[in-house]
């Protein structure tokens, strides 16, 4: 999908071989080039993440764009330079991304029925909007899947990242980004799951984002305010260190009393969320078919068996997984570094994908 223009069902025509994707968040940017090796397989040619300073982005709209742009320089130059095909992901804040039941019978065409839809949520000269047909319901039905950003919130994203000499050839948004690595992970790794419905939990700094999916389609989506900083927070009270002192801890190989209490805990708040979005599901969406599968994701998941226990008490098969953490990696990437860091890279790596395609 590309909200980059107002209305297209189809990518622009794209030339080259390595592609770049932009993750810019509240926090941090997180950038990576990934190249096409052959016809089924890829390479992570760079990657970096550069902190944003408090402030510079807050809620996915820009509040200093010089910051930014100095932000977005200083990424660019420790990957070593980047591939002129950058596509950048419009933040799930300032993006809305939801299905819809296309009829053929309603004598509309399927453009003429995305922009029916969009134009239900806002007014069609201040967004931009896709949308892309994943399924069909019933005999005459399609599934489309439809992509709405206003173009007040795209347009200082776009400016910066021209400024910084990276103008993107396509724009795309994060949750779609997401389903595109990890539709890449289960084809190229368990094959057996493509028609499975999965649910991923994208545990993020501020928040966790619950995408439903099969075979490539989102069946629902839902966010809820959870996420690595509740940790961090609970170990500093816990353990009375600094905030910095508590991200050491998290990754530290040595676990404390204290921290193996807040985990603990953690770990139960996920769980009661987790079975919150999934009891929406099955409601909401009448499903037939039960959640085969939950993977956990995003640099808030760290938790120390946090996958052994939702599946304990789920009932569903749970693991940690980072697509990104599965692919090949050139010379320039430092291996120990990307492991640290590869479940922050979802978004960037399923954006890069999107131009392999």
């Amino acid at each position: 999908m590309s909200v980059g223009n107002k209305k297209t069902n189809s990518l622009p025509s794209l030339s080259g071989r390595s592609f770049v994707g932009v993750d810019i968040g509240d926090h941090s940017i997180k950038m990576m080039q990934v190249s096409k090796r052959s016809a089924d397989s890829v390479q992570i040619e760079s990657c970096a993440i550069t902190p944003l300073p408090a402030g510079v982005v807050v809620g996915g709209k820009i509040n200093n764009v010089d910051g930014l742009i100095s932000s977005i320089q200083q990424t660019v130059s420790r990957m070593g330079g980047v591939s002129k095909n950058v596509i950048f992901g419009v933040p799930d804040a300032t993006a809305t991304v939801q299905n819809f039941a296309y009829d053929a019978s309603s004598g509309l065409d399927l453009e003429g029925a995305a922009e029916f839809e969009a134009a239900q949520i806002s007014v069609i000269d201040d967004i931009n909007f896709d949308y892309q047909a994943v399924g069909e319901v019933g005999r005459n039905g399609q599934n489309v899947l439809l992509a709405i950003a206003k173009k007040e919130d795209i347009e200082p994203f776009l400016g910066a990242l021209e400024e910084a000499s990276i103008p993107p050839v396509l724009v795309d948004v994060e949750p779609v980004a997401r389903i595109n690595a990890y539709s890449y992970w289960i084809n190229q790794n368990a094959p057996e799951l493509e028609k499975a419905v999965v649910a991923v939990f994208e545990v993020g700094e501020e928040s966790t984002q619950a995408l439903v999916l099969q075979n490539g389609a989102l069946l629902y989506k839902q966010n809820f305010s959870l996420g690595g900083k509740n940790f961090t927070r609970e170990l500093q009270r816990a353990s009375q260190v600094s905030s910095d002192e508590a991200e050491k801890m998290k990754i530290s190989a040595n676990k404390s009393q204290e921290y193996q209490q807040v985990a603990e805990s953690f770990n139960s708040q996920l769980l009661q969320e987790i079975q919150r979005v999934l009891q929406f599901f099955y409601t909401v969406a009448s499903a037939v078919q039960k959640v085969e599968r939950i993977f956990l994701t995003g640099g808030g998941s760290q938790s120390a068996g946090v996958a052994e226990y939702i599946a304990e008490h789920s009932g569903v098969k749970t693991q940690l997984l980072h697509p990104a953490n599965d692919v090949s990696l050139s010379g320039k990437v430092n291996q120990e570094q990307f492991k640290q860091n590869a479940a922050r890279y979802t978004v960037a790596f399923g954006l890069a994908l999107r131009g392999l395609a």
